[in-house]
């Protein structure tokens, strides 16, 4: 049924873990953002969870996390999560929304997330403090969308520039993406947004 709040909020500082055989899902919300977990100033570890068939309308349809907060994905199965519109730009997600703060993956198979907007599986905003860092992770059928240029292909991860702000993205050599080796299908492809004077680190 439709909720208006997150399966798990962690606000003020809180602090959060998922430990192994935690599942979370068929999490609606129908409002906004992050239907399966929500962070606000707070942290959490995620350590071989699942979550899997959430959705949310527009930021991250299983997780938001922002206003500083910073999540830890050491492993676990991400999949079938979404978000349901793009009719609110800058919007998307499929699994995750990022809003100034830090997510740092380590290992995990995040498959089939989708995103009407732009990032099927994870939005890196260009707001202020926006960091990601891929260090591991399998990304298998993900895909956005979204068809106009300034975001086509983004079906793994889209990385914003909408301000001049300091962020950043971080991929290593031990990621895998699996798509169709198409730019513009969408499928599990990384897209990378500047602006010509945004103050901004990628590194791959």
């Amino acid at each position: 049924s439709a909720n208006y709040y997150a399966m798990v909020e962690v606000s003020n500082n809180g602090m959060a873990t998922l430990d192994d055989g935690c599942w979370i899902h068929n999490c609606y919300k129908s409002r906004y953002k992050g239907a399966a977990f929500y962070l606000n100033k707070g942290s959490a570890v995620f350590e071989d969870a699942i979550i899997e068939n959430c959705q949310a309308t527009y930021y991250g349809g299983a997780i938001c996390i922002e206003d500083k907060s910073t999540l830890i994905i050491n492993d676990g199965t991400y999949q079938n999560n979404s978000t349901s519109s793009s009719s609110i730009e800058p919007c998307g997600g499929g699994f995750i929304y990022n809003i100034s703060s830090k997510l740092k993956i380590y290992g995990g198979s995040f498959i089939d997330n989708t995103s009407c907007g732009k990032g099927g599986c994870i939005y890196n905003t260009g707001l202020e403090g926006s960091e990601t860092y891929l260090y591991g992770g399998y990304f298998q059928g993900n895909k956005s969308f979204y068809n106009k240029s300034d975001g086509k292909g983004s079906g793994a991860i889209f990385y914003s520039s909408q301000n001049t702000a300091n962020t950043i993205i971080q991929l290593s050599g031990n990621v895998q993406f699996c798509g169709d080796g198409t730019a513009d299908s969408g499928v599990d492809g990384v897209f990378l947004d500047f602006a010509d004077d945004a103050q901004r680190k990628a590194q791959i």
